[in-house]
């Protein structure tokens, strides 16, 4: 998916995923972005992409294949080793696969662009317009429901953005203190990733309040 991208387009899209990752997708101006890119026109933005709705459609769709490969990756090995219907296995398919795009450093720039597209109305309607659940993803979701039938719908869909949104956030955070003390990145990743993983579980499959049973 690169290659369809033009070397000053790809410098757009980086600088905007690392700035819109930690000062919200509505929170950076187009300016800052083409200097962040190192832009010398202005109009460099409106050249490859239009708008702010163009360029947050192409950085979506720019990361859409490594993580769908990932996401692959990982739901053949759950189901190679019998575990497919576990819902811990189910919420790393649908949740790790985004914090396989790393910097040089070591950190998540597009775990914090999720998180930050997730929390803004915009951003939500972009993803659900690209990522309207099918095939793989429709599978997951179904698998993972179907441990929490007494849920409403609408409920369990709340929950897991919701959860989802804290598993960023928080990858985000680790991100954010590894700024100050790398060795943040070099502890034991895979027990954090554990965790957040528990946390997931417990408010998606949190029984319903009285309010809510029915």
């Amino acid at each position: 998916m690169t290659e369809a991208f033009s070397p000053g387009a790809l410098a757009i899209m980086r600088a905007a995923e690392r700035l819109m990752g930690k000062h919200g997708i509505e929170g950076v101006s187009m300016r800052q972005i083409t200097l962040a890119a190192k832009m010398a026109n202005n109009s460099a933005i409106a050249y490859h992409f239009g708008d702010r709705n163009g360029l947050l459609q192409a950085i979506s769709e720019w990361r859409a294949e490594p993580v769908a490969a990932e996401r692959d990756r990982l739901y053949r090995a759950a189901r190679d080793e019998g575990t497919l219907d576990s819902p811990r296995s189910l919420v790393r398919i649908i949740t790790r696969p985004v914090l396989s795009i790393r910097d040089s450093d070591g950190t998540h720039p597009h775990a914090a662009f999720v998180s930050q597209m997730l929390r803004s109305r915009l951003g939500r309607e972009i993803r659900q317009t690209l990522f309207r659940p099918s095939g793989l993803m429709d599978e997951l979701l179904h698998r993972l429901r179907s441990h929490s039938l007494d849920l409403p719908r609408t409920l369990f869909d709340f929950r897991l953005r919701t959860a989802s949104l804290a598993f960023y956030d928080a990858v985000g955070e680790r991100d954010r203190m590894a700024e100050d003390d790398p060795a943040w990145l070099t502890s034991d990743s895979e027990a954090f990733l554990n965790e957040l993983e528990d946390m997931v579980l417990a408010v998606v499959f949190r029984p319903p309040g009285p309010a809510l049973e029915s």
